[in-house]
């Protein structure tokens, strides 16, 4: 699994460029936060790889991204056919309150 967070001192700002094409499609949770999940070939992976991922971005701009591959690592064959985790799994590791109180903040919430 990685997991990959926007610096903890830049938050993603609605007017920041990019921000529209990166999360303009996602899924709105009651509570603002935005949710993008994808199944996909593995960008760096081997044979049969392929890689589940979910971006989130909450209303005050922390950004959490967490991708699997179902392989043993990066730019190797998959080794089964889909990562351990569900993306629903991917989803809750993401939205962990863990994550806003390293940030500093509240968020993201449940």
């Amino acid at each position: 699994m990685t997991i990959a967070t926007e610096p903890l001192n830049s938050r993603i700002r609605a007017g920041r460029p990019g921000h529209q094409q990166v999360f303009g499609k996602a899924r709105e949770l009651p509570d603002g936060t935005r949710v993008l999940t994808s199944r996909a070939p593995s960008s760096k992976g081997g044979a049969r790889a392929v890689e589940w991922r979910a971006d989130t971005l909450t209303t005050d701009g922390l950004r959490i991204l967490v991708s699997e591959v179902n392989a043993r690592a990066h730019r190797l064959p998959g080794t089964r056919s889909t990562p351990v985790l569900s993306l629903d799994r991917l989803v809750r590791v993401a939205r962990d309150p863990a994550w806003g109180e390293a940030a500093g903040s509240a968020s993201p919430s449940r």
